[in-house]
C-alpha cells in the first residue's frame, strides 16, 4: 500500500504515525513547511516541501507542486488542513489520479470570510460536499463532529471515526524514571532557567507560542489574580513560560500584556525559558508539575483544534489545566482539569484550588498516562486507521 499524508504545516507527530506506517506501508507526507518559528526544521527531511503560497490566510499550491503527488501514485491520500485551498486542491488531485482521500476534520466552527461572500460560499459548498463524499472521515473531536454534522448539515453515509491524531506516547511515558530533581537541573542549563528556581516546588508552565488564540493573555491576568490576592499560594511557585514574541496575532494588546508580563518577571513569579527541541520536550515535561492550556474559545472561527500540548503532558503525568473550548474536552476528558474558557478568574481559582490541596490531585497523574496511551498512541491509531482503510481499497 502506498500513502500520502498531506499537511499544510509539519509537526512532529505526522512523523510519528508516518513511522508506525511505514512498517505496514510506503508512506510519503508532502508539506508546504512549518508553522511561524517553531524549532521543526530538521522535520522536514523526512517530507517533501511543496511550492505554496499565502493567500487570504491559506496554503494554496502553485503550479507543478501536485508532481510529487502525482509521481508516487498513492492508494492513499490522507489530507490535514483540508480546508485549506491546499488540502482542497489535494483531495480533487487524488481523485483524479484514483487515488482514495481521507480527510481530516480539524475544524469545528465556521470561520467568516477573509474573501468575499461569494468566493466563501463557493469554497463552503465545496467543503460540504468534500465532507459528504471522501471514502472516509476522520474526525478529531466532538466539537468538530458538532460542527460537520450541525453546524455545516452534512448528509454523509459512508464511514466516519472520531478519534484524535496519535502521537509517540511511549517517549513521554518513559521520561517517568528519570527523577525530577535531574530533569530539573538538565533543563535549567538547556534554557536558561535560574539555578535558584530548580528549588521552588511547583513549575506550571505554558508550552507553545504565546499567542492571543492560545489564551496567553488569559494566563497573565491569572498569574497576575494570584499574585495580588494570594500571595501565599504563590511563594513556592514559578510559571515557566517561552521566549517568543507575544500576542503575535493581536498587535494591538502586544504592549499592554508585555508591561503585564514584564512586572511578573521582576517579581519573580514568571521565568521565560529558550525554545525547546521536540526531542527534549519528554524531560521538560518531567521537570515540570502542572501544565496549564488556558486556549480561547471563539465564535467566529474554530477554536484550538487538536493541540499536542494536553495529549503529552497527559502521557508524562502532569496535572492538566484546561480551557473547555475546541477540540480540548476530548483529549482532557476526565483525567485532567477544564476550566471555563477565557476566563482570567476562573483560571486563577483552578490554580489556586489545585496549589492549596495538590494530593487531591495526584490521582490526575497515572489516569492522564492510561488515557495518553490507550486514546493518543500513534500506533492504535493507526492499526485503527488501517482497518477502515483495508475496507475502502
Amino acid at each position: 500500500m502506498r500513502v500520502v499524508i498531506f499537511t499544510p504545516f509539519l509537526y512532529p507527530f505526522y512523523i510519528d504515525i508516518a513511522k508506525v506506517f511505514d512498517d505496514k506501508a510506503y508512506v510519503l507526507i508532502l508539506t508546504c513547511g512549518i508553522y511561524g518559528n517553531y524549532p521543526f526544521q530538521k522535520y522536514l527531511r523526512y517530507a517533501k516541501v511543496l511550492r505554496c503560497a499565502n493567500v487570504a490566510g491559506t496554503k494554496v499550491l502553485l503550479p507543478f507542486s501536485t508532481f510529487q503527488l502525482i509521481r508516487n501514485k498513492p492508494h492513499v491520500v490522507i489530507i490535514f488542513g483540508i480546508e485549506s485551498i491546499a488540502g482542497i486542491m489535494i483531495y480533487f488531485f487524488a481523485k483524479l489520479i484514483r487515488a482514495k482521500p481521507v480527510v481530516v476534520v480539524e475544524e469545528n466552527n465556521v470561520h467568516y470570510p477573509l474573501l468575499s461572500s461569494l468566493l466563501y460560499k463557493i469554497k463552503l459548498a465545496i467543503i460540504r460536499y468534500i465532507y459528504a463524499n471522501a471514502p472516509l472521515m476522520l474526525i478529531e473531536s466532538e466539537a468538530s463532529q458538532k460542527y460537520v454534522f450541525n453546524i455545516l448539515r452534512v448528509n454523509r453515509t459512508k464511514p466516519f471515526i472520531l478519534r484524535v491524531h496519535g502521537i509517540d506516547t511511549v517517549r513521554f511515558l518513559r521520561s517517568q524514571e528519570l527523577p525530577k530533581d535531574k530533569a530539573r537541573n538538565i533543563i535549567a542549563n538547556l534554557v536558561g532557567i535560574p539555578r535558584s528556581i530548580i528549588e521552588r516546588k511547583w513549575w506550571i508552565a505554558f508550552i507553545g507560542e504565546p499567542s492571543f488564540s492560545k489564551g496567553a493573555d488569559i494566563l497573565i491576568d491569572a498569574i497576575d489574580i494570584l499574585y495580588q490576592q494570594f500571595p501565599g499560594v504563590t511563594k513556592d511557585v514559578v510559571f515557566l513560560l517561552p521566549y517568543m514574541p507575544l500576542l503575535r496575532d493581536r498587535p494591538d494588546l502586544q504592549l499592554q500584556y508585555q508591561r503585564k508580563l514584564n512586572e511578573l518577571l521582576l517579581k519573580g513569579i514568571v521565568i521565560l525559558y529558550q525554545p525547546i527541541y521536540p526531542e527534549l520536550m519528554p524531560l521538560f515535561y518531567r521537570a515540570v508539575d502542572i501544565v496549564v492550556v488556558p486556549s480561547r474559545l471563539f465564535t467566529y472561527m474554530s477554536s484550538d483544534r487538536s493541540p499536542n500540548v494536553p495529549m503529552e503532558a497527559l502521557a508524562s503525568g502532569n496535572i492538566v489545566i484546561a480551557s473547555y473550548a475546541g477540540g480540548i474536552p476530548t483529549i482532557v476528558g476526565d483525567s485532567g482539569i477544564l476550566i471555563k474558557p477565557n476566563d482570567p478568574q476562573a483560571l486563577s481559582a483552578s490554580l489556586k484550588r489545585i496549589l492549596q490541596d495538590i494530593d487531591t490531585y495526584m490521582y490526575l497523574k497515572q489516569k492522564g498516562r492510561t488515557r495518553a496511551l490507550y486514546l493518543f498512541d500513534a500506533h492504535y491509531y493507526v492499526l485503527h486507521l488501517l482497518t477502515y482503510l483495508k475496507k475502502i481499497l
